[in-house]
């Protein structure tokens, strides 16, 4: 498991070695992929909104 990201190996092997000397390690890399994947999708999220918003600003000004 080492060098993947892929979280459905990483639950998988977790799930099938509970008890390895790898299974720390295994743990903690799900949980920082996760934690990676949660603040790019923030940050898609966040990029999106102000896109929204200066999209809004813009036409706010072409009406006046």
């Amino acid at each position: 498991m080492q060098g993947t990201d892929d979280q459905a190996k990483l639950r998988d092997f977790i799930r099938r070695y509970p008890a390895t000397q790898y299974t720390d390690a295994a743990k903690q890399r799900l949980d920082s992929t996760i934690r990676a994947a949660q603040e790019r999708e923030e940050a898609v999220r966040a990029a999106a909104a102000e896109e929204r918003r200066l999209k809004a600003e813009a036409e706010m000004k072409a009406g006046l």
